[in-house]
């Protein structure tokens, strides 16, 4: 139930507390029980979705990441500390500084998500969904669901972790901390994207203050990754 109007629910004395607690615990499940190696495991033979294996594995890990990383904490906003999705980034905020981090910085993050498809270690586990570069139909199919993807991975890191500290932590800490959980979660990936998640974390953690909303920082990331595995799929010779 939500906090009468002027009144901060008890869950929200404790806010910072409970993000980082529940951030570790949603980051560990997804990991653990959210990968595509674990739907093809455990999963595969019970739940085939009348599509091939590939594509259930990655609508299942994309499924996952929805429910971990973007509605659980959205249900902890709401329910648990009684506030606005807003105030954790969900809004237009300023439209101004939007477009200017826009016009600045998106082309170099397109730039570099077509020049990864020169690094072998990317290639070698991207796009996530290898069927993806089967038809364009198909890669169509992938960017929906990748789409939804970012967007959960954004509040979680740049909406609900990074927001939900920063009364108690302040700016700079939250944007630090948000960092640390984000790069670490890409610490079994290639060692190029792993050191890009900690640039961009800061970056992109900034800018979601700067802009008083994610939306500049979700279409950065969701237009590098896509770029990346339009890139190998269609582009890469």
């Amino acid at each position: 139930m939500l906090a009468p109007a002027g009144r901060v629910s008890p869950a929200g004395r404790f806010k910072a507390p409970i993000v980082l607690v529940s951030s570790t615990l949603l980051i560990v499940t997804w990991k653990a029980l959210g990968s595509a190696a674990f739907y093809h495991h455990s999963l595969a033979r019970h739940l085939h979705l009348g599509i091939d294996a590939q594509t259930a594995a990655t609508l299942y890990h994309q499924a996952t990441c929805l429910l971990c990383f973007g509605l659980v904490p959205a249900l902890i906003v709401k329910s648990g500390f009684g506030e606005d999705l807003a105030r954790y980034g969900l809004r237009r905020g300023d439209a101004s500084r939007t477009l200017k981090s826009l016009l600045v910085l998106l082309p170099f993050f397109l730039l570099v998500g077509f020049l990864s498809a020169r690094d072998p270690a990317i290639v070698a586990v991207y796009p996530v969904n290898p069927m993806a570069c089967s038809s364009t139909g198909a890669f169509a199919l992938h960017a929906c669901g990748q789409a939804v993807f970012y967007m959960a991975w954004e509040f979680h890191f740049r909406g609900y972790l990074q927001h939900g500290i920063r009364d108690q932590m302040g700016g700079p800490s939250a944007v630090l901390v948000q960092v640390l959980a984000s790069t670490l979660i890409h610490l079994d990936g290639p060692a190029s994207e792993t050191y890009g998640a900690m640039i961009a974390g800061v970056l992109w953690g900034t800018i979601a203050f700067y802009t008083r909303s994610l939306l500049s920082g979700l279409l950065q990331h969701s237009l590098l990754g896509l770029a990346a595995d339009y890139s190998i799929c269609f582009v890469r010779t």
